[in-house]
């Protein structure tokens, strides 16, 4: 589930790219809201390695 949510909005960060050049706020946004499901993706991963 988490992978297709961050596979989406990396996607969506390249077409605004695409559309809006890479210095675009958009983009930006979306770089920062990609950050965050990275970093949940990763800590969620520790997580279940740790219970293990």
């Amino acid at each position: 589930m988490k992978e297709e949510l961050i596979e989406k909005k990396r996607n969506e960060m390249v077409a605004v790219a695409a559309a809006l050049g890479l210095t675009s706020n958009l983009v930006l946004q979306c770089s920062q809201e990609l950050d965050e499901l990275l970093v949940e993706y990763q800590n969620n991963q520790l997580q279940q390695e740790t219970s293990n």
